[in-house]
């Protein structure tokens, strides 16, 4: 069977509001097998969160969604008004009144929602960006990245299942305010999700049982699927920054793998929005450089614009989807400086 969604970027386009009062939420809700009518408390629950698993399930009883990268949390609409929490029972209320806004503006008199608080596409990348906007550092806007509805205007729907959850709540974010995104899976093909994953820069997807029901807790009806791989490097350079990250003095890593006894071979680049400390400390060693590669670059590779090299300097962990056909980093990720490290001992392996 052809997966049902293939598009899984969590997006859609948002159009202009309607009254809303048109649609019957409670009357389409309460057809759903398991819906019944009850009252949702206004405080935070616990969120369903999953268990690691080994790869996608590729059958008809899973649908598989992004791991977005940002802050898990959980809305709450009484009487009209909303409410959020973190993961934790945290409440965040006061500190996202846009989102706040934003479900207001759905014209729900009750209603329950999990999702992930999210800055730019929610990926890796992307989520140092989100701690800077929370920390009042930067200021970007803000997305609400909605995956499950458990409670509306009255029907309680958490023990109907998934798909039909996801449904009613894909329809109501077909007019939401532009801060609200609905994300979007892929059913049954796990091969499918996995290239879909990658392809769009994502480091893991969320398997879910599609028939189940919303269960609190850590629970096997939810599997994560981590797809990057992590190895080490030694950093031989930088590239300019662009517009976005002129105040940060570099662009992206230039890396190199040990090659024979003495060479280096270069393996591509590593990016990142990375935070204030992580700047400063990169920004310590990357200094000076010549426009010559100092390490052997196959010569199918790009000249890439800009660049400075130096000898291996200093090792780094990076996250990647693998090697292309070029022998070059996909997506390469900076996890972390491997300060206590040797280049030399990089090349020994010890």
């Amino acid at each position: 069977m052809a997966p049902a969604i293939i598009d899984i970027s969590g997006r859609i386009e948002p159009v202009a509001d309607i009254a809303r009062s048109r649609i019957d939420w409670a009357g389409l809700a309460s057809l759903l097998l398991g819906a019944k009518p009850s009252e949702w408390p206004a405080e935070a629950f616990e969120p369903q969160r999953a268990v690691a698993g080994p790869s996608p399930p590729n059958d008809g009883k899973w649908l598989h969604e992004l791991e977005w990268h940002g802050q898990r949390m959980l809305a709450v609409i009484a009487d009209g008004r909303a409410r959020l929490w973190s993961g934790d029972g945290v409440e965040w209320t006061e500190r996202v009144p846009d989102i706040v806004e934003a479900l207001e503006r759905l014209g729900l008199q009750s209603a329950a929602f999990d999702g992930e608080l999210i800055v730019g596409a929610g990926a890796e990348a992307d989520y140092a960006a989100l701690q800077a906007v929370l920390s009042g550092e930067r200021s970007e806007p803000l997305t609400y990245m909605l995956f499950d509805l458990l409670h509306i205007d009255g029907i309680g729907i958490e023990r109907a299942p998934l798909v039909d959850r996801k449904a009613v709540l894909e329809h109501l974010l077909r007019q939401a305010p532009r801060e609200l995104a609905y994300s979007s899976h892929i059913l049954g093909n796990g091969d499918i999700a996995r290239a879909v994953t990658v392809n769009q820069c994502f480091d893991g997807l969320i398997s879910k049982r599609a028939f189940a029901s919303y269960m609190r807790g850590c629970s096997p009806d939810w599997r994560k699927t981590r797809l990057l791989q992590s190895s080490q490097f030694a950093v031989v350079g930088y590239t300019p920054p662009g517009a976005r990250h002129a105040d940060r003095g570099f662009g992206s890593l230039l890396l190199a793998q040990p090659k024979g006894k003495a060479a280096w071979h270069y393996a591509g680049q590593a990016r990142g929005d990375f935070n204030s400390a992580l700047i400063a400390e990169l920004g310590s060693r990357l200094k000076g450089g010549t426009i010559k590669p100092t390490v052997t670059v196959n010569p199918d590779v790009r000249e890439i614009p800009g660049a400075l090299w130096f000898k291996p300097r200093f090792v780094v962990e990076i996250d990647s989807h693998g090697f292309d056909a070029s022998g070059l980093l996909r997506h390469g990720l900076l996890r972390l400086v491997c300060a206590n490290r040797s280049v030399a001992s990089l090349r020994s392996g010890k």
